[in-house]
C-alpha cells in the first residue's frame, strides 16, 4: 500500500463502498453547459473490450480539441453524453461540423475491500488510446453520421482509502461523497458513495487518473449569497493503492483592494452594478460559486474566492475591461494570482477602462 499520493486542493469528505448513482445527466441533448445543441450530425459507434466483447453502461462523450497549450480539449457540452447499451452501442447527436475527440469512461465492477479487482479498463480515447496525446480526432463534416468504434484500454485498478473529517474536526457521520474525474474532465461524470458513520472509506476498482473527492456538508446547491461548507481532496491514482487520505474542511480566501479609473469613467460609472471577483484558471475541482464584491463609493472592494490560481474578473464585462492589475505595487496583469488557503490577499489595485464597444 502506498501512502497518499494526494494533493489536498480542498478538503473534508467521507465515503463508503456502495455507489448511490452516477451523477451524469441524460445524454445526447444539451450544449455548451446549457443551451440545446444546434448541429445536425451524429457520432455513433460501438465500445468493446480487447476481445471484441461489447461493453454496456460505459459513459461516452465528445470533446473539442483545444489550441490552448494549458489544456488539450474543451467541453462541447456537460450535457452531451450517453451510456452504451447492452450491445456496446452509443450515439452522440446534435454535433456541428468540426473535429472531436471521443472519450469513454468505463464502469469497472466494484469488487470488495477484501477482494479488490486489479484488472479492468481505464479512460479510453478513440480508437484505443489511454491518453489524449495518442487519440485520433473524429472529423464530422455534414455527413449525418460518422462511425467511431472504441476498444477499451486495459488498466491496473487500485483502491483509495482514508478518513473524512468534518467542520467540527470530528469524523464525518453520514452524507454522500462525490467521486469525480479530473484530468480536465471535471463536471462530466461522477458517482456518489454513502459515508460510513466512522468517517472511514475504502473505494476499490479505481482506474489510473486524477480524481476529486467532494463532500457538501451544508445544503447543495447553496442558497444565493451563502458560502457552502465544502470539502474536497485531489487524488492521483497510478495503479497502486492510495491510503491514509485525510480530507478536512477548506475555506474561501479573502482578497481586497481598490479599483482605479479615470475621471470621466468615474463620473458616469454606476458602481451599484459593478463587481470584482476571481475565477480559477483551471476549473478542474472548482468547489463551487465564487463570491464577488460590489464596489464601494470609494472604489474599494473585498471579495472571496476558493483556493486556486485565479484571474480577476470585472462585471458587467460588456461595459468594463481590466487594463492592469497590481498587487502591492507589483504588476501581475498577465499572470494568475495565487489564492492560498488561510492567506488573505491585500493590496490589489485594478485599473479598469470602458470596453471599446461597451454600453454606457
Amino acid at each position: 500500500m502506498h501512502r497518499a499520493r494526494v494533493a489536498v486542493f480542498c478538503s473534508m469528505v467521507a465515503l463508503t463502498a456502495p455507489a448511490l448513482s452516477s451523477q451524469g445527466r441524460p445524454g445526447g441533448q444539451g450544449a455548451g453547459r446549457g443551451a440545446p445543441l444546434q448541429g445536425q450530425n451524429d457520432i455513433a459507434g460501438r465500445v468493446t473490450d480487447p476481445d471484441k466483447h461489447p461493453v454496456a453502461g460505459a459513459f461516452v462523450t465528445a470533446l473539442r480539441p483545444s489550441a490552448s497549450g494549458d489544456r488539450p480539449f474543451t467541453f462541447v457540452s456537460a450535457l452531451l453524453h450517453v451510456l452504451t447499451d447492452a450491445n456496446g452501442e452509443y450515439r452522440l447527436s446534435g454535433l456541428m461540423a468540426d473535429d472531436y475527440f471521443v472519450v469513454v469512461l468505463p464502469k469497472n465492477a466494484l469488487g470488495s475491500p477484501r477482494q479488490p479487482l486489479r484488472t479492468g479498463f481505464g479512460q479510453t480515447f478513440f480508437p484505443n488510446a489511454s491518453e489524449v496525446k495518442a487519440a485520433v480526432k473524429v472529423r464530422v463534416s455534414n455527413t449525418s453520421t460518422v462511425r467511431a468504434d472504441v476498444t477499451l484500454a486495459p488498466a491496473r485498478l487500485a483502491s483509495v482509502s482514508g478518513v473524512v473529517v468534518g467542520s467540527d474536526d470530528q469524523p464525518a457521520k453520514g452524507g454522500t461523497l462525490e467521486f469525480a474525474h479530473g484530468d480536465h474532465l471535471f463536471g462530466l461524470d461522477s458517482h456518489g458513495y454513502r459515508l460510513a458513520p466512522s468517517g472511514l472509506f475504502n473505494l476499490g476498482s479505481i482506474a489510473p487518473g486524477t480524481y476529486f473527492l467532494v463532500f457538501h456538508e451544508s445544503a447543495w446547491p447553496p442558497p444565493r449569497g451563502e458560502i457552502p461548507l465544502i470539502s474536497q481532496v485531489k487524488v492521483v491514482v497510478s495503479g497502486d493503492d492510495v491510503s491514509d487520505v485525510k480530507v478536512a474542511p477548506i475555506h474561501m480566501v479573502q482578497a481586497s483592494g481598490r479599483v482605479v479609473m479615470d475621471a470621466s469613467a468615474r463620473a458616469s460609472a454606476d458602481l451599484s452594478t459593478m463587481t470584482i471577483g476571481a475565477s480559477p484558471v483551471d476549473f478542474d475541482g472548482n468547489p463551487g460559486p465564487q463570491k464577488p464584491s460590489t464596489l464601494q463609493a470609494d472604489l474599494t472592494f473585498s471579495f472571496k474566492t476558493w483556493p486556486s490560481q485565479g484571474r480577476l474578473r470585472v462585471s458587467p464585462a460588456d461595459v468594463w475591461t481590466i487594463k492592469s492589475i497590481r498587487v502591492n505595487g507589483v504588476d501581475v496583469t498577465n499572470s494568475p494570482i495565487a489564492f492560498v488557503k488561510g492567506k488573505d490577499v491585500t493590496g490589489l489595485e485594478v485599473e479598469v477602462v470602458r470596453s471599446r464597444y461597451g454600453r454606457r
